[in-house]
């Protein structure tokens, strides 16, 4: 790669222009020059920077191109590792959130792997204010782009916080540089330098809209789901914002609407009998469900997993905690309402039955529910629990009344 002083540079790149009418292809900053020109099915890149022997120098004029100098966003140097912050400001919140991690190396040949990715990462990390980084996780899994640099060879990788710091590259392979370099790679390097500052700007935006949005603490023992609104049964869109994991589950999260008037239980689940919910909701024996479908809305057709989304029960009662009530008609009433569609429940635990204030009962987890003949019992069965079938068995009326029979008992409390 061919450097050349920046007066000349730019004089002979003006003739040029003016000459060919190249596309551009890169980003142009005060402190650094990346021009990518398209002449007879060519790509031209010529980088202008400081002199590679001076890495601060480097790292910041590299930096800069990225991102230039704004009066919401600075870099902080911690033994050599640059990391950009973005500050997030309005009446209630001030606080910082890193957006790039640049880790210069030119004496070194590849761009150090794995370890040297943790290392860069684990320097923003204590770099980062205390309690904007408490805010932040609090809002988001702060995801953030890491660059590492070598004399050799540029990598780019992803980053994000679930119950520690993970990553992973977005580049497939190391972009290596040499004195001499085809025209095609000149091309792969100006579009992925073009595409990491658009990235950086959306990141940026995207910080902006989550913190700001983040009304109230929220909590996240790992990286919290994507989807934040769906549309319900009528079309409309309903938004909401996690507050934190319903314990002891591992996929069902407790979440609010923007204005905090609402409260939603979400789960995920590899199956879910849709019909069986909205049957039972509508006899008002179970929460209404305002979605179920594939997690991703922009992908109707993702099967693997579904997000189910129904009403929070904020005074739900384990049916155990007031069992001495009258509830057991109510409750086989309810069944004997599912059997006479055709269909079955097949996890009737005292956990998935609710009970208001009122006493109205609330059947949730509707997992293993459909029809009988074709609902069946999942091939990994808890051992600890008397099932009155064996895994992947068909589930049938006799084995929701059987069942529904030992929630009553003492016993079953502790199951």
């Amino acid at each position: 790669m061919a450097y050349e002083p920046e007066d000349t540079f730019r004089l002979r790149l003006r003739d040029r222009i003016d000459i060919c009418h190249p596309r551009r292809i890169g980003t142009t900053t005060e402190l650094s020059e990346v021009v990518g020109e398209m002449h007879r099915g060519h790509i031209y890149l010529i980088i202008g920077l400081p002199d590679l022997r001076d890495v601060k120098a480097f790292g910041l004029a590299f930096t800069e191109l990225l991102q230039p100098a704004r009066e919401d966003v600075y870099r902080v140097d911690h033994n050599g590792v640059i990391s950009m912050y973005y500050r997030i400001e309005d009446e209630d919140i001030k606080v910082s959130a890193p957006f790039l991690v640049f880790q210069p190396d030119l004496e070194s040949s590849p761009t150090g792997g794995d370890n040297a990715v943790e290392s860069a990462i684990r320097a923003c990390d204590e770099t980062w204010d205390k309690q904007h980084r408490k805010w932040v996780y609090s809002a988001n899994c702060c995801p953030i782009f890491v660059v590492m640099f070598s004399s050799s060879s540029l990598s780019v990788y992803g980053s994000a916080f679930t119950h520690k710091w993970v990553f992973q590259g977005l580049t497939q392979a190391c972009i290596t540089f040499t004195n001499i370099i085809d025209p095609s790679a000149f091309g792969t390097l100006a579009r992925l330098l073009w595409a990491l500052r658009q990235s950086v700007s959306h990141l940026q935006e995207w910080y902006r809209k989550t913190v700001l949005a983040s009304v109230f603490p929220q909590f996240y023992d790992r990286l919290h789901p994507a989807t934040t609104s769906v549309q319900d049964q009528t079309g409309a869109i309903v938004g909401f914002c996690y507050f934190r994991r319903i314990e002891p589950h591992d996929k069902v999260f407790l979440a609010f609407a923007a204005k905090r008037d609402h409260a939603f239980a979400v789960k995920f689940t590899p199956r879910y009998c849709a019909e069986a919910h909205r049957f039972l909701a509508e006899a008002n024996c179970a929460p209404d469900l305002v979605y179920c479908g594939s997690p991703y809305t922009e992908f109707p057709g993702y099967t693997r997993m579904q997000m189910v989304v129904t009403e929070f029960c904020p005074e739900g009662l384990i049916l155990w905690e007031i069992a001495r009530k009258p509830l057991r008609d109510k409750l086989r009433d309810a069944i004997a309402l599912l059997h006479s569609q055709g269909m079955v429940h097949g996890d009737l635990r005292w956990q998935n039955i609710l009970v208001d204030r009122d006493g109205h009962i609330r059947l949730i987890d509707f997992d293993w529910a459909g029809i009988e003949g074709v609902a069946r019992c999942p091939d990994d069965l808890a051992e600890d629990v008397p099932w009155p079938a064996e895994p992947g068995a068909l589930i049938t009326k006799e084995h929701d009344r059987y069942m529904l029979e030992r929630v009553f008992k003492p016993e079953a409390a502790l199951r």
